[in-house]
């Protein structure tokens, strides 16, 4: 019991010291940190380190496969300074904007309306945004065109495990242009809709709702390319994020329908993939639903401690995909931590090309990259991070493209994926590369 009292007491502290750089904890106001908090670091990372401490977890791979206890010290460790070193992070980045709290600069965003430039500048910004969606529309086709199917059909007469096989020969196996794919289909397509969806909010005439619906389409489709349960429910999520940061708050009405989709969704999603269903076994703490949220997504962490540097050497930076990150700091190539912790527990799956990745909070690559440095330092960096981003958008505009990114960034930052993200993230590179060209185009043709 001395892990559960010393758990609740780290959480106690992280829940003061994230009182102040969060902007609200209420999750009627949810926003990007108290997402954060609450989703990756409570329910996905917290939960488990308890469980997984105490030896509770009856999970069929981190009770079979964990073949260190001092593993699951190690990752319950990391997580309690996790909690206290994470806000310190995002406190330091409040005072970099010259606040001690935030808590009313985002009272302030969200009591203001949405903000639109003179005539001119605003039609320059449209065009601007017509010429990108007609680029995400081709770029949708272009993807499927490129698979020679739509998997999504094909999911109603395969297999479970043909399904698996698929979602992996569409994803890692696909055969078009990656970038293409992934910045103007996977990205950009879901945030378009959201940018739509604030014109249309704000300005509710048949254009704006035409292309809302037709991005909404498009983005559900293109989520759902290679059968992933997740991304979809997240792209539906950020419609929270937008509501709360046009609105205010949403109401718990609201709150309670979404979770209501969300799992119908995921109960279908489960229906069709998987050969084997049962309600008692898909809501289970260790399985399913329940097991794929708080045990899952964290056993990447334990099986880091577990495999490097015993197994395998630190990484390093040879795992970044940045060629300039290479030439000065690597000293060779190497795959990312959690495609190895694949490769060590599941090399079956692996050979069969039905397993993917081993993802877990940020920590697990932070330690297989860096050791006990990487874990020291990298809550800082992350929390900075997080925090930079908060503040720049509480600060900025409220605009229709200034909403769509920040409730796209708001779910999708990868606190559970990787470390290396938040260092070098081409991803986030793309976004700020689009929205200068647009607020360029804008200002070279502003007429006050």
């Amino acid at each position: 019991m001395e892990f559960v009292l010393l758990s609740l007491l780290s959480l106690g502290l992280s829940f003061g010291l994230a009182y102040n750089v969060s902007g609200s904890l209420s999750p009627t106001k949810l926003n990007l940190v108290t997402w954060t908090f609450y989703f990756s670091i409570i329910a996905q990372t917290f939960i488990a380190s308890v469980v997984v401490v105490n030896g509770w977890e009856d999970h069929y791979r981190i009770s079979n496969q964990l073949t260190s206890d001092s593993s699951r010290l190690y990752g319950w460790l990391s997580v309690q300074w996790l909690l206290f070193s994470l806000p310190l992070g995002m406190y330091a980045s409040t005072l970099l904007f010259g606040y001690k709290s935030n808590r009313r600069l985002y009272d302030f965003y969200l009591a203001k309306r949405v903000e639109f430039f003179s005539t001119r500048r605003e039609s320059f910004i449209r065009l601007g945004l017509y010429f990108l969606s007609t680029v995400c529309f081709i770029t949708v086709i272009y993807v499927f065109y490129k698979i020679g199917s739509f998997p999504q059909v094909r999911l109603f007469s395969i297999s479970g495990v043909l399904a698996s096989e698929l979602r992996e020969s569409v994803g890692r196996g696909f055969e078009g242009n990656n970038i293409l794919r992934n910045t103007f289909g996977l990205t950009l397509t879901p945030i378009l809709s959201y940018v739509w969806y604030a014109y249309y909010k704000s300005k509710p005439d048949l254009k704006n709702r035409i292309l809302f619906l037709v991005f909404l389409f498009l983005s559900i489709v293109i989520l759902t390319y290679n059968l992933a349960k997740a991304p979809v429910v997240f792209y539906l999520l950020g419609f929270v994020f937008l509501n709360v940061y046009i609105n205010g708050r949403v109401s718990k009405k609201f709150l309670v329908t979404f979770f209501v989709l969300a799992i119908s969704l995921l109960v279908t999603f489960y229906y069709l993939l998987f050969d084997y269903f049962s309600f008692s076994h898909l809501f289970s703490f260790n399985k399913g639903i329940g097991g794929r949220v708080f045990l899952s997504q964290s056993m990447g962490l334990f099986f880091s401690f577990d495999i490097f540097p015993m197994k395998y050497n630190f990484i390093g930076f040879d795992s970044f995909s940045s060629e300039g990150i290479k030439a000065l700091f690597a000293d060779g190539s190497s795959e990312r931590s959690a495609r190895i912790v694949t490769r060590v527990i599941d090399p079956q799956g692996v050979e069969q090309g039905t397993a993917g990745v081993t993802n877990s909070i940020f920590l697990g690559e932070a330690w297989a990259n860096f050791g006990f440095l990487g874990v020291l330092l990298s809550p800082f960096v992350v929390g900075f991070y997080i925090q930079s981003i908060f503040m720049f958008f509480l600060t900025s505009k409220k605009t229709p493209i200034y909403l769509g990114i920040f409730s796209y960034l708001s779910y999708r930052l990868p606190v559970v994926g990787g470390f290396n993200d938040f260092i070098y993230n081409p991803i986030h590179i793309f976004i700020i590369i689009i929205f200068l060209i647009l607020n360029l185009i804008s200002t070279r043709n502003k007429s006050e």
